[in-house]
């Protein structure tokens, strides 16, 4: 991250009145979505998540489409959907997309 930029996150999500709130949050998810990587890469391989820069576009955001019907599914009331695991994985499969990008 190149100064401006890190300044500017200080600046918008770290300096709070209730303190370092977002850090706070990155701090308590990052070992879910760590967990939710290694889940995708164990299910699917490694070469077949949206992590691989090699993936079609199209085939990237049906994955992704997939994830936030799921979302879908658990607002629905379905018992076998949790929905902060469900957006968690929504998460998951757009940090992947977005690794393969940048």
């Amino acid at each position: 991250m190149n100064e401006e930029r890190s300044r500017r996150f200080d600046e918008l999500f770290m300096r709070t009145e209730h303190g370092d709130v977002w850090v706070e949050f990155l701090d308590s998810v990052t070992p879910e979505l760590g967990i939710q990587f290694a889940y995708a890469r164990k299910k699917h391989g490694p070469g077949n998540t949206a992590q691989n820069p090699e993936m079609e576009l199209l085939r990237k955001l049906a994955i992704l489409m997939e994830e936030v019907g799921e979302v879908a599914t658990a607002l629905q009331g379905d018992p076998n959907k949790n929905l902060a695991t469900e957006l968690l994985q929504v998460a998951a499969v757009a940090l992947m997309w977005y690794d393969s990008v940048r």
